[in-house]
Parts: structure tokens; C-alpha cells; sequence
């Protein structure tokens, strides 16, 4: 059956043209496909009506074939007339947004900031390749290229690892962009920042991780080969996963931004200003104690718990589930469900949705004012309002209203339910 659903893709994408970006679109929309195709036979569907429904999910892949096309010629292009394999690819990133849905378009923004960060990247390993490592050795800081130095490796049968140090005195902040893998923070045991690279494959010295520090942060950047189709397709792109082990102090910043891969940060990690954002992966973020956070991802699940003064978390199709306390929370999904159990009452509380349902726990409270809009979605609460929920839109006020707590609710058809806890 996946070799008929490979057959399929292969038809639907016939006006593509063959190139190594192509095959792996095939690869990945078959491996999704069969997938699918499995769970639905497995739970008792005909195969032949689940080999309909497949066909019939797959839908016009006619930007596809016009996005592959666009992507490989630019490809050429950019081999021809430019050391920077992402020339031009800004433009076509806008116009393929323009076209798509609005899920696909958030999908577009996220590839578009891979491929600014990783032509970054692309431009680094240029300018390694013109000069000697001395010239390259000058720029970076003296912590910084002893790590590269001293990296060790292993191997225990079935990853390779990788082991990087690096003094953590003048560092206040950690940025990590990787393609497809998992990024954890754990806890150092004394001052020291220490980085594990785990790779399914052997990595030579061009294709390790690129660590350096600028301005007292310090830049993990997973190494790779660059094409478009590496950007676009994650094709050619190296799959390491990442865990960084961080000194139990105050943190300025903490960047996490990766295409496939999950995020996982430690208990207890304190940062000032955290951003996290991954396209497929999920987002664990338990007991943090943070100034501003922003959390984003395209199709993965959100679970974070912790202090926050600014909290904004966003998703196309995941879950969110937020728990602690924020002064400021803004929250925001497509069709993902949303749950907040929050422990004391925050100022500012933004909740936006188009399908998905929303649980919102809040502790007894002396008032709080809820400004609701909503097209087909229920919306009920377990406090005695002074004003119904039965309008489309409206203004419900618990007690006096609350000292400045005026929140928002935007639903379309997903349901809100506020639970006193």
C-alpha cells in the first residue's frame, strides 16, 4: 500500500520538476499518507474506502509542484551567480504566503525565519571556507575556541556524541537554532555551559555544531549542508539533537528556534526574556520564573507552568495548556484547545480561537470584567455574572468588575468554559 500511495504523490506531482527537493516532498507526504491510511484500516475502515479518503485529503497539490519548481530554479541561480545559496528566496517565501491558507501561511513564515537564520549560518561557513582557521579564530572568544578545540566524541551503539565546554562568566545568554532536532536544557553542576551533540550519524569537523559568543551570548548553531531544498524540505539537513546544560543562575535571554524538533527546558530555569518557536515540535516549559515569554509553534502542543510577567503563546493546530500566574497573558490558536489554570488573577487576559474549546480555571476573586465575541461557540462560567453569555458578543462583569482586569474572548465555534477553582 505505500508503494500505490508513493505512485499517487508521484502522479499528483507529475509537473514538478526532478530534483532532490521533489523526491523528498514524495517521501514525506507518502510516509504522512500511510500513516494515516494505516490508523484508518486498523480502526476498522475498508481499505478501499480508506484509500479514497487519502486521495481525496490530498487535495490540488498545484502550489506545491509551482513552489518546488520556483525553489529548485532559484536553486540554480543561486549556484551560478552567488556564494549566498538563498538568493531571491525571500521574495518567493512572500509569495507562496500569499497564496496559502492561513495555517499554510504561518507554515511560509516559519520556513522564511529558517532560511533567514540558516543563510546566516551559510554566510559564516563562506567566509570560513576564503580564509585560514586562524582568520576565524581571531573573532571568536578565547572560552569559546578552546570549546571548539576540546570537543570530544563517542559512541554507544547507536548515537554519536558529541561534547562541548565552554566557561559560562560572561555569558547572560544562550541562543539555540537547529533543523529537525530536539533541543533540552538541563542544570550544570558548577560555572561551566556544557553542550551534548547527539547525531544518528558520524559528523566531521565541517558538520559539527558552530558555538560562538557575540556580546555575552553565546550562539549553538547545528552545522549542515545549505541548499534551498535543504531550507524548504529539510533536505541534505543534518538531524542533531541538543541538550545544554546551564549554571542555576539568572538568565538574560534564552532563544530556542527549530523547524521538526521538540524543546524541553528544565524545572526551575529563570531567564528574562524567553523565546521559544518550533513548526512541528511540541514545547515543555515546567516551572519557569520568567520577565517576557513567547512561545510559538505551528502544529505542536504547548505545556507550560511558572511566574511570568508577559506570557504569549500561540499555535495553528496544538494544544496549549498554561498553568501558574502571569500579570499579562495573551493566547491565541486556530483549531488547538486551550486550558489555563491560572492561581492568581493576571491584569491582562487576551484568549483568541477560531475551532478550538477553551478551559479557563480562576481562583475566587473580588471582580473581573470579560468582553466576549463569539459565532456558534457556547460560552459558560461557574461565577455568578451580573450579565447573561447568551449574546454573540457582549460584556459580562463578575462582582465590582475587578480593579483593571478587563479580559477579551474571541471564538468563532469553539466553546469557553471559566471554572472557579
Amino acid at each position: 500500500m505505500n508503494e500505490q500511495l508513493r505512485e499517487l504523490v508521484k502522479e499528483r506531482l507529475s509537473n514538478a520538476v526532478n530534483c532532490p527537493a521533489k523526491d523528498d516532498v514524495i517521501e514525506e507526504i507518502t510516509a504522512d499518507l500511510t500513516e494515516k491510511y494505516n490508523d484508518l484500516v486498523t480502526g476498522g475502515m475498508e481499505p478501499e474506502a480508506a484509500m479514497a479518503q487519502m486521495q481525496d485529503s490530498m487535495g490540488d497539490l498545484s502550489e506545491v509542484v509551482d513552489f518546488i519548481n520556483e525553489a529548485n530554479r532559484r536553486s540554480e541561480e543561486a549556484n551560478k551567480t552567488s556564494n549566498n545559496p538563498f538568493a531571491g528566496l525571500d521574495d518567493l517565501m512572500r509569495q507562496l504566503g500569499k497564496s496559502l491558507k492561513p495555517s499554510m501561511k504561518e507554515v511560509a513564515g516559519d520556513l522564511k525565519n529558517a532560511a533567514n537564520h540558516f543563510s546566516a549560518a551559510a554566510r559564516g561557513a563562506a567566509r570560513e571556507a576564503k580564509g585560514p582557521l586562524q582568520d576565524i579564530a581571531r573573532s571568536v572568544k578565547d572560552s569559546v575556541k578552546s570549546a571548539a578545540k576540546s570537543v570530544s566524541s563517542t559512541f554507544d551503539g547507536r548515537k554519536y556524541r558529541y561534547d562541548y565546554t565552554v566557561p559560562a562568566t560572561e555569558l547572560t545568554g544562550v541562543e539555540v537554532r537547529t533543523s529537525g532536532g530536539d533541543v533540552t536544557f538541563g542544570v550544570s553542576q558548577d560555572d561551566n555551559i556544557y553542550i551534548v551533540e547527539l547525531s544518528a550519524s558520524e559528523l566531521t569537523e565541517d558538520k559539527l555544531a558552530r558555538i560562538v559568543s557575540q556580546d555575552g551570548v553565546l550562539h549553538i548553531a547545528q552545522g549542515q549542508k545549505f541548499s534551498a531544498g535543504s531550507v524548504l524540505f529539510n533536505y541534505g539537513m543534518l538531524s542533531s539533537d541538543f541538550e545544554v546544560y546551564l549554571p542555576q543562575r539568572a538568565w538574560q535571554t534564552v532563544n530556542v528556534t527549530t523547524i521538526g524538533g521538540d524543546v524541553v527546558l528544565e524545572r526551575d530555569l529563570e531567564v528574562s526574556e524567553l523565546s521559544l518557536h518550533t513548526t512541528s515540535g511540541d514545547l515543555e516549559c515546567p516551572d519557569l520564573r520568567c520577565g517576557a515569554a513567547k512561545i510559538q509553534t505551528v502544529s505542536g502542543d504547548v505545556r507550560t507552568s511558572g511566574a511570568f510577567d508577559q506570557l504569549k503563546v500561540s499555535s495553528v493546530s496544538g494544544d496549549c495548556d498554561v498553568s501558574g500566574t502571569a500579570k499579562s497573558l495573551v493566547i491565541n490558536t486556530t483549531s488547538g484547545d486551550l486550558g489555563i489554570h491560572l492561581t492568581d488573577m493576571p491584569q491582562e487576559l487576551k484568549m483568541d480561537t477560531v475551532s478550538g474549546d477553551t478551559r479557563l480555571h480562576l481562583p475566587d476573586n473580588d471582580g473581573f470584567t470579560l468582553r466576549y465575541q463569539r459565532v456558534s461557540g457556547d460560552v459558560r462560567s461557574d461565577f455568578d455574572l451580573k450579565t447573561s453569555l447568551n449574546a454573540k458578543s457582549g460584556t459580562a462583569v463578575y462582582l465590582s468588575g475587578g480593579s483593571g482586569r478587563d479580559y477579551s474572548m474571541q471564538t468563532i465555534s469553539g466553546d469557553l468554559r471559566i471554572f472557579r477553582r
